[in-house]
């Protein structure tokens, strides 16, 4: 069955929940990682599928509320999708380098894809300066389940950094691209990862955790 992915066509800050935005920089939501959509039955299908949201991404850019604005009249999908929705997880709005919630306006459109699974463990790290530091660790033949439980800032830790088979069609392009380059225990270097940094290593499918 082929998956889900979905693309940002437009994103339009809508309306900033706490805080004036005259004489301020604001930095748009970035989208970082998707849960899929349900499968979409014929009855609503068109070749340029697409969805109209206005959407409440709070400061740890998770979604609080989520609303379709162009329903498609089937309500079990709509409400399923909502669901999905409320599961992404988003690089948060900024303003004058501070985290705020904000309500933002969103249009994305609907692919339809093979999902590319790999076996993948991570450690996410908080900053630029931890994230080198565990890289060169990994140079010097540091145990990657080790630094992971010891530094990862992701739940994963608790599992050495194991995530287990992974849709990597759910990350943003830049990070499909450096999985995509790694052979079996390769590792990346850090990645950018929102306001934090990642580091993958690409396991081999006998060490999926269920």
């Amino acid at each position: 069955m082929k998956n889900i992915v979905i693309v940002i066509c437009a994103l339009l800050i809508s309306c900033c929940s706490t805080m004036n935005q005259f004489d301020s920089e604001i930095s748009s939501p970035e989208l970082l990682k998707q849960y899929p959509l349900p499968s979409v039955p014929l009855s609503i299908y068109s070749p340029n599928f697409a969805l109209n949201l206005r959407l409440l991404i709070l400061e740890d850019g998770t979604v609080r509320r989520a609303v379709i604005l162009n329903r498609t009249g089937n309500a079990e999908w709509d409400s399923l999708a909502r669901e999905s929705i409320l599961k992404w997880k988003y690089l948060p709005a900024r303003i004058n380098n501070k985290p705020v919630s904000m309500w933002v306006s969103q249009r994305v459109c609907v692919q339809f894809t093979d999902p590319v699974y790999v076996n993948l463990a991570e450690i996410l790290l908080d900053s630029l300066e931890t994230a080198q530091a565990v890289y060169d660790a990994l140079i010097h033949n540091e145990d990657f389940g080790a630094l992971a439980a010891k530094f990862s800032v992701d739940p994963s830790r608790d599992y050495n950094g194991i995530l287990g088979k992974v849709d990597i069609r759910l990350f943003p392009d830049y990070i499909q691209q450096e999985i995509l380059k790694l052979g079996i225990n390769d590792y990346t270097k850090p990645v950018k990862y929102g306001n934090q940094y990642v580091i993958f290593k690409k396991l081999s499918g006998e060490s999926f955790r269920s």
